[in-house]
């Protein structure tokens, strides 16, 4: 967590980069473990997530994240042979925390994101935290934007030594633009024929994606060294979508 927060790492794509034996091998958030593609990779608190695939997930909620090469990857059930991420949420504290972060950057790119936590009564058995962000940025390529925010209270209630109970929320929506990358010629294959700027999308092009994420957890300590956990993750995505990419263009011989 302290690179992703050193870093201003605010996507699972920018953590990715840190990785080794983790690749990018499109361009958007798909990848490859120890060279095997990773088509269900994502994972949060070791529940099986997502397959969506257009957009990064956003960090805002995001206390670290764990890669689990190889087969030791199916301690989470079904996943892919080169491993999985599993994405691990921010947890409420017994203690007041405050936190609000502003960035600025390149091609008017903003980006605001708060974090709230502490006890909700005096014998601290009921805890909360709220994080929040908004990024509204454009791009060096001509015509793409993004403008995207997440919402996430989580709660915690601790009625004895032994047992605790979990409840995570997150609602993110993200309006922005597929870029399929820069079209080039395909007799001479130069990538200098056309500039980096030029983008296939064209005005009416959008994505609209909403994801809705529940979690809830259960942990109950029978004795020192035994415990007993469990899980329960319901998520739900829906994506709206209109696209040109480089194959609309290709003309058969």
């Amino acid at each position: 967590k302290e690179l992703i927060h050193d870093k201003l790492e605010f996507t699972l794509k920018d953590a990715m980069n840190d990785v080794s034996g983790v690749s990018q091998y499109s361009g958007f958030d798909e990848y490859t473990i120890r060279g095997f593609r990773a088509e269900n990779s994502r994972d949060i608190n070791g529940l099986r997530g997502y397959n969506n695939t257009y957009t990064s997930s956003k960090l805002v909620n995001i206390e670290r994240v764990e890669v689990i090469k190889g087969p030791t990857a199916t301690l989470y059930g079904n996943c892919d042979p080169g491993g999985t991420i599993n994405l691990v949420t921010k947890k409420p504290l017994e203690k007041n925390e405050s936190e609000i972060d502003v960035y600025g950057g390149s091609w008017n790119h903003f980006r605001a994101q708060g974090d709230i936590t502490g006890p909700l009564n005096k014998s601290k058995t009921l805890l909360y935290r709220f994080n929040a962000g908004y990024d509204n940025t454009s791009s060096f390529r001509q015509g793409q934007y993004a403008k995207s925010f997440e919402l996430a209270p989580s709660f915690t209630f601790i009625p004895n030594d032994k047992l605790q109970i979990n409840f995570d929320f997150s609602l993110s929506h993200i309006n922005t633009i597929l870029d399929w990358g820069q079209p080039g010629f395909e007799e001479d294959n130069n990538l200098k024929a056309t500039p980096i700027s030029l983008t296939a999308s064209q005005p009416g092009d959008y994505l609209h994606e909403t994801d809705i994420a529940s979690i809830l957890t259960l942990s109950y300590k029978i004795s020192q060294r035994l415990s007993f956990n469990s899980g329960y993750l319901n998520y739900s995505t829906r994506q709206d979508v209109a696209s040109h990419g480089l194959q609309n263009y290709i003309t058969p011989d």
